[in-house]
């Protein structure tokens, strides 16, 4: 069996990575909040008021990845169905999600855990992206 998986490296500019996850025309940010909106439809109830919560991104050098959270603009209770309300405080932030950006050597440490080896690899002029087809190892 191969499989191909996409890669994002190390190797962008900051201030490209921060525009590509907070892009002035906002369609990060509508991405991000239609994800409560989808609660609330599979749901089928007011689980989260959406207009509470806003999209914070931010890039963290150290780690190479980019860090999304809703931070609560007011306080608010997240009610699910037949549970407890969960009460989320004005200023307090969910994790949204991480997106990891890795450099060769992580690459590498990443298939030998996961038991692959690179059959080939596919990388753009800058080398910012890369798309590895792996096999299981033998």
């Amino acid at each position: 069996d191969r499989f191909i998986v996409a890669i994002d490296s190390r190797y962008h500019k900051v201030d490209d990575i921060r525009a590509a996850y907070n892009d002035r025309a906002g369609v990060t940010r509508r991405f991000a909040l239609n994800a409560l909106s989808n609660i609330n439809d599979l749901f089928n109830s007011d689980v989260v008021d959406v207009s509470c919560f806003d999209y914070n991104p931010y890039y963290n050098e150290i780690l190479g990845r980019n860090e999304a959270y809703f931070r609560c603009r007011k306080e608010t209770e997240v009610k699910v169905p037949s549970e407890t309300p969960i009460l989320v405080r004005e200023g307090e932030y969910i994790r949204f999600g991480f997106s990891h950006k890795y450099d060769r050597v992580e690459k590498q440490l990443l298939w030998t855990a996961a038991g692959a080896c690179p059959v080939q690899e596919w990388r753009s002029q800058g080398g910012d992206y890369a798309l590895t087809m792996l096999s299981w190892s033998s």
